[in-house]
């Protein structure tokens, strides 16, 4: 993006705006307020993963590209924001990030519809604003991310080996920035080969999210040959060699700064 394009913070609050309009016309207004108040807590990581694989794409954005990845953003957040509000009342988690969760705050019913309709509200944004192969590409990876949920939830009284662990890891949280990353990608015309990179540092960046955020809390129980460190090394390698790949000028601490913020 060039000087003239929206600041990071800029494109966020963008977002987050689109995600205001949309759900005080989807939700009921007591629902939109619970709901209002679990979100804004967060750190909109997905939108500046959009935003930063936008910059490193180094492209003049029309106006019309620009509303498109604004449109992407608030679609991919809405996406997760509704998996998170299932995942707590799944989990029986009482509060996310200092905040009380939905369940608590609705009753286990009622953040069971209210997650239903912040996904509903998803699609319909991507059908109304977006093409079909993006929209199709949401619809999977929320497939993606039901099935890494079940997964887990089927092996929860034993300790995880790597390849499930990795495999939870992938579907639940790194498909969903894959699919951010390679619909930027697409969306800004970038071609075949492109688009599958920027979707594989996605991936990476999505499941290095993931260890950092599993090793901080303490809340996974591993075997005991497994290291965070070594599953940490790999995918900050793939990170850079995606990185070196496609030629790009995306600084490294431009994806991983903001995965400290708690």
């Amino acid at each position: 993006m060039n000087t003239n394009q929206p600041s990071c913070d800029r494109f966020v609050d963008a977002v987050a705006k689109s995600i205001d309009t949309i759900l005080l016309s989807e939700l009921p207004k007591p629902h939109h307020i619970s709901y209002h108040a679990h979100r804004t807590v967060g750190k909109f990581f997905r939108s500046r993963l959009i935003y930063v694989s936008a910059q490193g794409i180094n492209a003049t954005l029309s106006l019309f590209d620009e509303s498109q990845l604004v449109y992407l953003a608030t679609v991919v957040e809405l996406l997760h924001s509704a998996s998170l509000i299932h995942d707590d009342l799944i989990d029986l988690t009482p509060q996310r990030r200092g905040e009380t969760s939905v369940w608590i705050s609705q009753g286990a019913q009622s953040a069971i519809l209210i997650g239903n309709l912040v996904y509903l509200a998803a699609f319909a944004t991507a059908r109304n604003f977006l093409d079909d192969a993006t929209a199709g590409e949401l619809l999977k990876t929320a497939q993606i991310m039901c099935d890494g949920e079940l997964l887990q939830a089927s092996l929860a009284q034993t300790p995880l080996n790597k390849d499930n662990y990795l495999e939870i890891i992938h579907k639940k949280t790194a498909s969903l920035m894959r699919m951010a990353c390679f619909e930027t990608a697409r969306i800004l015309k970038q071609d075949a080969s492109a688009r599958g990179t920027y979707g594989a540092l996605g991936e990476a960046v999505g499941t290095l999210y993931q260890l950092l955020d599993d090793e901080h809390d303490s809340d996974v129980s591993l075997e005991g040959n497994c290291s965070f460190g070594d599953f940490k090394e790999n995918e900050l390698k793939t990170i850079q060699d995606c990185i070196k790949t496609l030629g790009i000028t995306m600084h490294l601490e431009q994806l991983i700064s903001p995965m400290y913020i708690k």
